[in-house]
């Protein structure tokens, strides 16, 4: 599915899922704001993960620690390349029957033992925007991967997307020059 931004990809996901108010979402302490933006305007609680200073990803054991009963999601985000062990992060997903979130912005074709990131968990979210790897003026992509939320994912799409007006078309154009 292609969208206007990133960050209406990741909320639309979001928004699929029947989560109550303030139940977290584990990411990163480093990444951009609006992935903080939002998982709060989703109703959701971002929880930060102290970073991998190999993968500038999350840290395992601070992954593990972090857990709690209101945890729901793990957003990662695939920083300039850089893959986690994949194997861990959906080890502990799995047991803890959390939603694995994989934003794929910075990792178009990357891969953790031959399998292609953005296919590890529910959902991947990528942006084209002007410093990933596919870049343009703008524009995001999403990939559902679980078939659970495809429909609910589809509603959301279908009723929220409206076609902008050209005057805001030329002002996103001209502040990405």
């Amino acid at each position: 599915y292609f969208l206007s931004t990133w960050r209406i990809g990741l909320y639309f996901v979001l928004k699929s899922y029947e989560f109550k108010k303030d139940d977290e979402v584990l990411i990163t302490g480093i990444g951009i704001p609006d992935t903080i933006n939002s998982i709060c305007l989703a109703g959701l609680k971002p929880v930060f993960v102290d970073m991998d200073l190999e993968t500038h990803n999350l840290d395992i054991n601070e992954l593990k620690k972090k857990i709690s009963p209101k945890t729901k999601v793990i957003h990662i985000t695939y920083l300039s390349g850089l893959v986690p062990d994949m194997d861990q992060i959906c080890k502990i997903s799995n047991e803890n029957n959390l939603i694995l979130l994989e934003d794929i912005s910075q990792a178009y074709g990357a891969n953790f033992k031959g399998k292609l990131c953005g296919t590890f968990g529910d959902a991947s979210i990528g942006s084209f925007s002007l410093g990933k790897t596919i870049s343009s003026n703008g524009g995001g992509v999403v990939m559902i991967n679980n078939p659970e939320i495809k429909s609910e994912f589809e509603k959301i799409f279908a009723n929220n997307l409206k076609i902008p007006n050209k005057l805001f078309l030329l002002k996103i154009n001209l502040n990405q020059l």
